[in-house]
């Protein structure tokens, strides 16, 4: 019998020495396995990048949808923001994903809350293996597919959870006429039968009800340890976080075991996982336990809602390191006070899109704002992009992709890619008239850059240039930082005393048009349009009326009507 008690005590041993040895060398293998990836470039293929969208980050937006976006959908859509975002997405909980997704819809107006984060980005950029052993932390948070921890805080602070605390009296039923039926089964068998009837039909009737509270709360178990975890590193990057995050230790009782009572996941067999679900439908036990947790939560719902933004605002400041490593090269920006009385300020060195695989760089500096011209797929466009998307990162993850980066603060907007409303019933033109309104109205509180593509395109030639000419003009006037682009070539003329003027070059070579992307002083002073005319073979007789009209036009100021070209 001692030899068999012996031999059981080992069994016993080893197995839970076995059970260490694993968990031990599975976190050691992930603690790996981030490092191999901190610094990497996240790389997507063209159908991962055809799906992204807001829909389908709409969990990762959801703490900026409850607090603020100081970028509009307008912008966000202009400079692809969903793809800028998924490639610094290095985060391993849902907790850092949507925190980053905040920090880089909002732009700071401040340096101060900029030169907290830049101490945060340096030090994990310093410090890989702390950055990576905080991610193995959050990475047993994980990431819900269903719904935001975030979310989840918000919907349990408004649940009633009275339904839930009458499962007591359920399980309090089924021990008794149980223990009863044991020791006088004549007198407890029936009303045990009944008890089990009566909760089996209750635990059904209120079991959606129950999974919708159950949903994260394995998530919020893995984010009080972690943070629980964190409040005993002796790290300088925590020190101020540390007194908060020790709050965390007051919610561990309480969600201790969760996943054993609201999961399958964490039983041994399928057979022992059957009878955990039969004993809960009989005794409301997960019930009773859910009730106390979402009690709890109620009660500390600010400061577990503080824990997670910590949580989530440190994960996201290593992403941003890890995302700096992965850049060919950055700056630090220069930011310096700026508003309507102040002016504009721009200056750029080798700045490229972050977007592109091989990247042409441009370098601008300007007080003015710029007017950009050149033919189509010249590169006016994505320059323009280059230069929102680097002001956007100064201002929020302090980080440029140029050499150089010196401007002010901005709120920035863009108007590029608008399309017809039809859902409102509005054409192009109107959408478009209603943006730049918009941005009129903004620059009264705000200093603004605006980004604008192909000002008015969606109305007639002599309106459009009028309109556009006393549109940025005005804007001028009103203190906006402005970049825009444009086919007109007249506006280079009406607006040279207002801003300075740039183009883009196109070349004909045996038979093609091909660019060099690369940003020019002055006006644009070729044209293409009936060249690539001529390239495609159309016939001679449209190509010399086509050149005899521009000649005239350019000539006298007008078209001529009755066709006559002399």
């Amino acid at each position: 019998m001692n030899y068999l008690g012996i031999i059981f005590v080992l069994l016993l041993v080893f197995l839970f020495g076995s059970i260490l040895w694993n968990r031990r060398k599975m976190t050691k293998d992930r603690l790996e396995e981030l490092k191999e990836k901190f610094g990497k470039p996240i790389v997507f293929d063209e159908e991962e990048l055809d799906g992204m969208s807001e829909q389908s980050l709409r969990h990762a937006s959801f703490y900026t949808r409850m607090h603020e976006s100081v970028l509009d959908e307008t912008t966000k859509s202009d400079i692809n923001f969903s793809v800028l975002f998924s490639k610094m997405n290095q985060t391993y909980s849902s907790l850092g994903e949507e925190y980053l997704y905040y920090v880089l819809s909002n732009p700071c107006m401040e340096y101060q809350v900029l030169q907290e984060r830049e101490k945060e980005i340096t030090y994990f950029q310093k410090n890989v293996e702390q950055a990576t052993r905080m991610q193995v932390l959050f990475s047993k948070i994980g990431k819900n597919a269903e719904v935001s921890l975030f979310q989840y805080l918000e919907f349990s602070k408004t649940v009633d959870g009275k339904n839930l605390k009458k499962h007591l009296l359920s399980l309090v039923a089924f021990v008794i006429t149980g223990v009863v039926s044991v020791i006088r089964p004549q007198l407890g068998l029936v009303p045990f039968f009944l008890v089990i009837i009566v909760n089996v039909v209750t635990y059904w009737s209120n079991r959606q009800f129950a999974y919708a509270i159950m949903g994260s709360i394995r998530q919020l178990e893995a984010m009080i340890n972690a943070a629980e975890e964190l409040s005993r590193w002796k790290d300088p990057v925590l020190t101020k976080y540390q007194d908060r995050l020790k709050n965390a230790k007051r919610y561990k009782k309480v969600l201790k075991n969760s996943d054993i009572i609201f999961t399958s996941k964490a039983s041994f067999t399928a057979d022992a996982d059957a009878f955990l679900d039969y004993l809960r439908m009989l005794s409301h036990f997960d019930y009773v336990k859910l009730s106390r947790i979402l009690e709890r939560i109620q009660s500390g719902y600010d400061e577990l809602y503080e824990i997670a933004e910590i949580v989530g605002k440190i994960e996201s400041m290593i992403a941003i390191a890890s995302y700096r490593e992965s850049l060919p090269y950055y700056a630090i920006p220069e930011l310096m006070e700026s508003g309507k009385d102040i002016g504009g300020k721009l200056k750029i060195v080798d700045a490229y899109h972050p977007l592109l695989e091989d990247p042409v760089t441009n370098t601008l500096e300007t007080s003015r704002g710029i007017l950009l011209t050149g033919s189509n797929a010249s590169g006016k466009s994505t320059f323009l992009r280059t230069i929102a998307i680097n002001a956007i990162l100064a201002q929020t993850i302090h980080t440029c992709c140029a050499k150089e980066y010196a401007s002010g603060f901005y709120h920035i907007r863009s108007a590029m890619s608008l399309r017809d409303s039809l859902a409102n019933g509005e054409s192009y033109f109107v959408v478009e008239i209603e943006t730049m309104r918009e941005i009129l109205e903004e620059s009264k509180r705000y200093p603004i850059m605006c980004f604008v593509d192909e000002i008015l395109r969606g109305t007639n030639t002599i309106e459009r240039i009028a309109a556009a000419t006393e549109i940025l003009r005005y804007m001028k006037e009103q203190g906006i930082f402005c970049f825009a682009a444009s086919h007109d070539m007249e506006l280079t003329k009406l607006l040279k005393k207002e801003y300075d003027l740039y183009h883009f070059q196109e070349y004909m070579e045996e038979g093609n048009v091909t660019f060099d992307y690369i940003l020019y002083p002055g006006p644009v002073t070729t044209r293409n349009a009936i060249r690539l005319l001529e390239m495609k073979a159309y016939d001679k007789s449209i190509i010399a009326h086509a050149m005899a009209l521009v000649d005239y036009f350019e000539v006298h100021g007008e078209w001529p009507f009755d066709n006559n070209l002399t």
